[in-house]
């Protein structure tokens, strides 16, 4: 992904040719943003991204998840950002998003103040994951407190920080510790909770999408 500059360009993902048209005039009037490409589906998203080269990819969550689940591994590997724009979605949909580091969600039934919000969220490389979805993607209390009992307190702490927006760098200048050791930190909290991503090494870890990844997992293992 290049570094995002005041424009940034967006794939749209969505099956409904209005949503598409309505969505580029609300960027056209409301955002510094450039609509680099409209697709209709996740395998026409994965043919056009290298033309398109976005920075953020904006997708409905309302398709075949063996579909959804190709466009997230693709984003992933070209460490592209992504948005779901949705308000049909199955928490099977919502799992896979943010499992394969699915950055943020907005409604499709939200105010354009808060697509703005998520997009200036994700432009800081933070997450936007409004508080009802967080409700129901989060387990019951007794597997929280399981996934939290099998993690250090000091990899709780940097699942904490990572959380809240914070940088390898800045979460290491934090807790008085140096960058390899949050690296293996982090390595270590994937290994824990059985999370496997393609080619994942401890040397990736500190792409923005396994920060929105380890973000994803504080709804199992720290209270609202």
């Amino acid at each position: 992904m290049r570094e995002h500059d005041a424009t940034r360009n967006i794939l749209l993902v969505d099956k409904h040719p209005i949503i598409r048209w309505a969505f580029d005039e609300m960027l056209f009037s409301q955002f510094d943003i450039h609509l680099s490409g409209e697709a209709c589906s996740p395998l026409e998203a994965i043919l056009m991204i290298e033309s398109c080269q976005p920075d953020l990819v904006v997708t409905d969550l309302c398709f075949d998840e063996q579909e959804l689940q190709m466009l997230m591994d693709f984003t992933y590997k070209h460490c592209l950002q992504t948005l779901a724009f949705s308000d049909m979605e199955t928490c099977e949909q919502l799992e896979i998003f943010f499992r394969y580091g699915g950055m943020g969600y907005v409604s499709k039934r939200a105010q354009v103040s808060e697509l703005n919000d998520a997009l200036q969220a994700l432009a800081d490389n933070k997450r936007w994951i409004p508080r009802e979805i967080r409700s129901r993607l989060r387990p019951p209390i007794i597997v929280r407190q399981w996934y939290a009992r099998i993690l250090t307190s000091k990899e709780l702490e940097v699942v904490s920080l990572i959380t809240k927006g914070f940088s390898v760098k800045e979460v290491a200048d934090l807790l008085y510790l140096n960058t390899g050791t949050i690296e293996n930190h982090l390595y270590s909290i994937l290994q824990k909770l059985n999370i496997c991503y393609p080619v994942l090494s401890c040397g990736q870890v500190q792409k923005p999408e396994i920060h929105a990844m380890i973000s994803f997992l504080a709804l199992f293992v720290l209270p609202f």
